[in-house]
């Protein structure tokens, strides 16, 4: 079912640029009016939930219509369980229910959206890139990532490359 804005002023704004006005993560008001500033829509991904899933440079934002809000996920200074950079690329939902998306320079990141907390796998972990730009799962539970210098396979299971 597409987002329909309410009035005139909306129609002209699209929800993809919405951002919070603070860096706290928090969801924002209902119908609230998207900033000046755009931030450029990277990729759309719709969870079984039904739940929308917007990769932006500005952060990775759900929008749920049962309750018509959004929640924008960015980076936050000094808290290691936000996302580890604003720009996702790509977004992906697991059997679990965790959203995983692909960041421009800080590499691959899962969102437990049940507690809200993400972890980050990088080329400390053994990705051959930090920049992940599609990502996609195989019938055995792995994750396929493509980046600047080929592609990774990653397995969610015991987290190795």
């Amino acid at each position: 079912m597409p987002i329909k804005p309410k009035t005139p002023k909306e129609a002209r704004q699209p929800y993809a640029c919405v951002t919070p006005n603070t860096n706290t993560g928090a969801s924002s008001p209902p119908n609230r009016p998207a900033p000046r500033k755009t931030t450029y829509t990277r990729t759309v991904y719709e969870a079984r939930s039904g739940d929308i899933w917007v990769g932006t440079r500005g952060g990775l934002l759900q929008y749920s219509e049962s309750g018509d809000t959004f929640r924008v996920y960015k980076k936050i200074k000094n808290n290691p369980e936000s996302m580890s950079e604003n720009t996702a690329f790509c977004i992906y939902e697991d059997a679990d229910g965790n959203i995983w998306c692909g960041t421009y320079g800080g590499g691959l990141n899962k969102l437990d959206v049940r507690s809200g907390k993400f972890k980050h796998y990088t080329t400390a972990d053994g990705l051959l890139n930090n920049n992940v730009f599609s990502l996609l799962p195989d019938k055995k539970g792995n994750l396929w990532l493509l980046g600047y210098n080929g592609i990774s396979k990653f397995n969610p299971a015991n987290e190795t490359f």
